[in-house]
């Protein structure tokens, strides 16, 4: 094979291997933050990575909240707690990383006042609706 074949196969195959991402803007006293959700297809589930920019921290948010919740609902589901980001304040960044088996969800980050909860607090920093079919 000729080296611009090789070139055009290497080109077909980048949208295929370059997953789903989404930039949002964070709501409410969040409006400042910045949300990268990446999402990539890892053999049958989807690796769900997310990285919040410019986040305050979280006892600025209330003086009982203590952590940041990245949440992933199935679509017409009810939320489950997929990880808790992991907070710079140094950077004022926050990551965190999960896998969902389907395709189809919503990303959702809280400020909670305890690093378990049941369910998402009212205190959302972001919504996404996202699809990586």
């Amino acid at each position: 094979m000729s080296r611009s074949v090789f070139t055009l196969l290497a080109i077909l195959m980048l949208p295929a291997c370059g997953g789903t991402s989404y930039m949002i803007q964070g709501r409410g006293p969040f409006i400042g933050s910045d949300i990268q959700v990446d999402v990539n297809d890892e053999g049958g589930t989807h690796m769900v990575e997310v990285r919040v920019t410019n986040l305050v921290p979280p006892n600025r948010v209330g003086e009982s909240i203590s952590q940041y919740v990245l949440w992933i609902a199935p679509l017409g589901g009810a939320p489950v707690r997929a990880a808790n980001l992991v907070y710079d304040a140094g950077d004022r960044e926050g990551t965190a990383t999960a896998t969902f088996p389907d395709p189809q969800f919503n990303v959702i980050v809280t400020a909670e006042a305890d690093g378990q909860p049941a369910t998402p607090s009212t205190n959302v920093v972001a919504e996404q609706r996202v699809d990586a079919r």
